[in-house]
């Protein structure tokens, strides 16, 4: 590799040159010196010097080619006086001007070339982008739909051990108990079983399976309406036929989890839940008259689960989510297409 310091003697010494072969009018040798010079500034990073010395060249050469063709034109006028003279130097231009078109041609071409290039160039990689992004997604959906599978799996695995196992268990206890007259015991494990049954239905809802979406919302409001102030409005369509189990699971879910959103940041005193069958989609909506909330920023921050588990649940099935919110209440509106 050469040095910077060898690159700036040169570059030195070709000014020399220069500037000697300028006294002399030796153009050539100049115009030559003047492109090494553009070369060595343009490898020193001095790239005033090396756009001022291209220019320099450029317009030397430039000068001597055209004084080139006019020392031939004159020539040929100087040599030929009679017509035939006259259509030499005509068909001298005619060459010229075509080796000029060529010229302007072929640089039209290298222009058209490498714009194609580029902009083939900026797909590729759009397109590379565009596939891994969706790769990506589709990798994450696959990953959500497996991971609340799991979760549904194991909550029914726990709800029916606790309904058959413990539940069954405890009811043999209160049987006997009842038998002794042991009348403290009796109602303590009454109240025990009754809780236990609750809990089983809050981890996977029974009623939800064995009555349909309408009558598993109604009791999942009853409660609601029990132990808070919050007032629910049902208007619930029969779409349990329309829809398969799974797909009425997620809706069931979507629901809770807004309930319970509603119950522990709204402090709302009325909510809406609309669900219906309109061509081919279900319509999920649920609107409250509570405190509303920045939906852009609670969607990004890591603590808003629910909103990203509703999410999520939206996109396995491929549905669309929209939540308004502002200080009059909240509204969100689930479509769910029926394929």
């Amino acid at each position: 590799l050469v040095s910077e310091g060898s690159l700036k003697a040169a570059i030195a010494e070709y000014e020399k040159l220069v500037e000697l072969e300028s006294s002399k009018n030796n153009w050539a040798k100049v115009v030559e010196a003047k492109q090494n010079l553009a070369e060595l500034c343009q490898k020193v990073n001095d790239d005033t010097k090396a756009l001022q010395n291209q220019s320099q060249y450029i317009k030397l050469k430039d000068s001597i080619e055209q004084d080139k063709k006019l020392k031939a034109l004159s020539y040929y006028k100087t040599q030929f006086e009679t017509e035939r003279k006259d259509k030499q130097i005509s068909q001298q231009l005619s060459q010229i001007q075509l080796l000029n078109l060529e010229n302007e041609n072929k640089q039209k071409l290298i222009v058209i070339i490498l714009t194609v290039s580029v902009f083939s160039i900026l797909i590729i990689l759009f397109l590379r982008k565009y596939l891994q992004s969706k790769r990506e997604q589709q990798l994450q959906e696959n990953f959500s739909q497996r991971l609340l599978s799991v979760q549904e799996e194991e909550r029914l695995k726990i709800s029916r051990d606790l309904h058959d196992s413990i539940g069954q268990s405890l009811s043999l206890v209160k049987r006997e108990v009842q038998q002794r007259e042991i009348s403290d015991i009796d109602q303590l494990l009454g109240n025990t079983i009754k809780d236990l049954r609750e809990v089983s239905q809050s981890i996977y809802p029974y009623n939800l399976k064995n009555f349909g979406l309408a009558y598993a919302v109604e009791q999942l409001s009853l409660k609601i309406e029990k132990t808070t102030s919050l007032h629910i409005k049902l208007k619930i369509q029969d779409i349990d036929k329309a829809v398969d189990d799974d797909l009425v699971l997620n809706i069931y879910r979507l629901i809770q989890e807004a309930l319970n959103n509603i119950v522990k940041h709204a402090n709302a005193k009325h909510v809406v839940i609309i669900v219906m069958k309109k061509s081919n989609e279900i319509i999920v909506k649920v609107k409250d008259d509570g405190d509303g909330f920045d939906v852009k920023y609670k969607m990004k921050t890591s603590k808003s689960f629910g909103l990203q588990t509703m999410q999520q649940r939206i996109n396995i099935i491929k549905g669309k989510l929209s939540i308004e919110s502002n200080n009059e209440g909240t509204e969100l509106e689930a479509y769910i297409p029926l394929v």
